[in-house]
């Protein structure tokens, strides 16, 4: 055993101001020299960032103490994952939407509309919006999950004679209420 291993399994933590001492993954023990702290103000940039992880450790708080999303995330952590650091992952993670596939709408009922969309916990919500060219609501509603092919499919309720110009709007929302939304033009 080495002195750097007895050092590190005796103490732990900043020696002198210059050099740290931690336990790594797998027992493995690490000694770095001390990080410094810029003496310039934070940039607007990271500021955002040090405001989103906040947040991203509030929900993770708020998570452990919900029982079904306690659940959800310890299914997901493992040994080295704990359900905290899952959930705040979760957080910061967005879902993602791809592919939009407007070919098999003609403006009948009946149609599909259908969507590539997923994220790495869960997906709670997928909603299809379409729009006429005069910026007129048509029909909204929720996408299912078509299984065998795994994308979502939103089928039509109204007849529209005329497509040209219509907005369809896609939005995905995840566990922790992140939501991405993407247009298409016909």
């Amino acid at each position: 055993m080495s002195k750097t291993d007895e050092l590190a399994k005796a103490y732990s933590g900043l020696l002198g101001d210059q050099v740290v001492v931690k336990r790594g993954g797998k027992g493995k023990n690490v000694v770095s020299l001390a990080r410094t702290r810029s003496k310039s103000a934070p940039s607007d940039k990271q500021l955002a960032v040090r405001q989103r992880l906040s947040m991203a450790a509030q929900y993770a708080r708020n998570a452990m103490l919900d029982p079904a999303l306690f659940d959800l995330y310890t299914s997901r952590s493992s040994r080295s994952i704990s359900p905290f650091r899952v959930a705040s992952n979760d957080f910061l993670q967005l879902p993602f939407l791809r592919d939009i596939d407007v070919t098999k709408y003609h403006g009948n009922p009946g149609d599909t509309i259908s969507v590539l969309a997923g994220d790495k916990i869960a997906v709670t919500e997928v909603m299809a919006h379409l729009m006429a060219a005069d910026n007129t609501p048509v029909e909204e509603g929720p996408c299912a999950l078509d299984l065998p092919s795994g994308r979502y499919l939103y089928t039509t309720t109204v007849q529209v004679a005329n497509t040209a110009g219509m907005v369809v709007t896609i939005s995905v929302r995840d566990t922790p209420g992140n939501r991405v939304e993407s247009s298409i033009t016909l």
